[in-house]
């Protein structure tokens, strides 16, 4: 009977270590997939930018010719509709003729960032700017798609599927005139990658040690210094939940004002930065459960 038992045990333990080593290397294949996807397109805007960095300086080619936009990295591939579906709604990109972009238009003249970013949306029409956090993992490209605005919480930027997903704009926020609050979203992934840093800003030492976030639209470059770190929790009593994702414009100060004290009132440290009704704010929202609907959510003020 001993026998038996001891038998059923180990087979038990076997499955277990097999089922879990199975698991475990699952996980560490699809962050290694979507980290392999992540450099490819970082390393494709880095190749942009140094290839309009080169042209604003009149540097030649390797054929010996002038830089010439037709010929750059970005315009040489298939674009992004043969990976998935196109219908979706692409409102706040370049290719909609809108005539805001043209406030743009004199510093694309001189930044190779947005130039290089204008070749990106034409390659990948969702994708509307570049979100990053200096020494941190923190530094992806950042999609919009208005009629499915959750489209990318399970996709990447070739969409297809991925349990990464990729940090998406809120579908009411508009890149062209720009909105009074960006929100931006993404997963807390347990491998510290996607918008898992955003938990560190739990830490007054960290965020001292981080106090930027860049955020580059197809239309203007974006620095953006963090004023508080607080966590929102949509289980709370329907009176007292703070629906911060419900603010991308203000009407008026008196709702800008209620908005920074509310935040004021849950962040986890002090706010030492006086904000003004007009100062253009970025919010970033990832998962932090303390509760199965809390979530991390940074705020930050633009300075540039």
């Amino acid at each position: 009977m001993r026998n038996i038992i001891y038998k059923i045990l180990i087979i038990a333990f076997t499955l277990t270590f097999v089922v879990s080593g199975i698991v475990i290397g699952r996980q560490l294949y699809q962050k290694h997939k979507a980290m392999t996807e992540y450099d490819e397109i970082s390393t494709k805007l880095d190749e942009l930018i140094a290839y309009y960095e080169a042209q604003r300086l009149g540097t030649s080619t390797q054929d010996g010719e002038t830089a010439d936009a037709q010929n750059s990295p970005g315009n040489q591939g298939n674009g992004a509709d043969s990976n998935g579906s196109s219908d979706l709604d692409n409102s706040a990109g370049t290719n909609n003729g809108t005539d805001d972009q043209t406030v743009a238009q004199g510093a694309e003249q001189t930044d190779p960032r947005l130039l290089a970013y204008r070749d990106m949306n034409a390659e990948y029409p969702d994708f509307i700017g570049w979100i990053r956090i200096a020494d941190t993992q923190l530094d992806y490209p950042v999609m919009q798609t208005p009629r499915v605005p959750e489209y990318y919480l399970s996709r990447n930027y070739n969409r297809q599927k991925s349990g990464h997903g990729t940090p998406f704009l809120d579908a009411a926020c508009d890149i062209n005139r720009p909105s009074d609050n960006m929100i931006i979203y993404g997963h807390n992934m347990n491998d510290g990658t996607m918008f898992a840093t955003l938990n560190k800003y739990k830490d007054y030492e960290f965020f001292e040690q981080h106090p930027l976030i860049e955020f580059h639209t197809l239309n203007e470059i974006g620095i953006y210094e963090v004023v508080a770190a607080f966590i929102g929790d949509f289980t709370a009593a329907p009176d007292s939940i703070f629906y911060y994702n419900h603010f991308s414009n203000f009407y008026n100060e008196d709702e800008f004002d209620s908005f920074i004290e509310n935040v004021r009132t849950r962040s986890i440290y002090d706010m030492s930065v006086t904000l003004s009704y007009g100062d253009q704010l970025l919010t970033l929202s990832t998962c932090e459960y303390t509760t199965y609907e809390s979530r991390m959510v940074v705020l930050a003020r633009r300075i540039t």
